[in-house]
């Protein structure tokens, strides 16, 4: 699907009435809301912005709660806002780390 500026700027205002009707306040809401606005964002920002639409709004079979995703595979869960882990690992690398596992690579014989 190719988005001209026209089809943007409508999903762009869907997605801010569906946001602002559903999900909880908490980190990443005023960062998605901001990018639907066309706002710039740090990277930070937009990291807390994807973790809140990826999460649903936090949503929770009907409750609503700020949680941990649990998804160490996904590239951002290191920074997800509300991973308990997000300050304790600072080097790649490190055995104690469950973040940071070394790459395998797959050797062809």
């Amino acid at each position: 699907m190719l988005w001209t500026k026209e089809k943007l700027e409508a999903h762009y205002k869907q997605q801010i009435e569906q946001w602002n009707e559903m999900g909880i306040l908490a980190k990443g809401k005023n960062e998605l809301l901001a990018h639907f606005k066309g706002e710039n964002q740090s990277k930070g920002d937009a990291i807390k912005a994807h973790c809140y639409e990826c999460m649903g709004g936090y949503a929770n079979d009907g409750g609503l709660e700020k949680r941990d995703c649990e998804n160490p595979p996904c590239p951002l869960y290191p920074h997800h806002p509300y991973n308990p882990n997000r300050f304790k690992t600072k080097t790649p690398g490190n055995p104690k780390s469950l973040l940071h596992r070394p790459r395998i690579t797959v050797l062809e014989t």
